[in-house]
């Protein structure tokens, strides 16, 4: 499984669920990510976004799909996904 990339959140944009794959790209432990929130991890430059995109996914009900970002690593590189 650690080859797979799954993140599951709340509706307060907090991570809920991490595979060990999210953990390894991010190089975040789990439990790390755990206390995390999209936003904190979403790179600078569509930070500010994040709320508004996510309830517009939210209430378009378009629950348990994929959402496009950009995610800082904690090598602060960052990456599309």
């Amino acid at each position: 499984m650690s080859g797979d990339y799954v993140a599951c959140v709340n509706t307060k944009r907090r991570y809920v669920a991490v595979t060990d794959g999210v953990c390894k790209l991010l190089g975040y432990s789990r439990q790390e990510l755990l206390r995390k929130s999209i936003d904190e991890i979403s790179a600078p430059e569509i930070r500010e976004t994040v709320p508004e995109t996510f309830n517009q996914y939210v209430t378009q009900g378009r629950h348990g799909g994929h959402i496009r970002t950009s995610l800082e690593r904690r090598s602060s590189r960052f990456y599309c996904i």
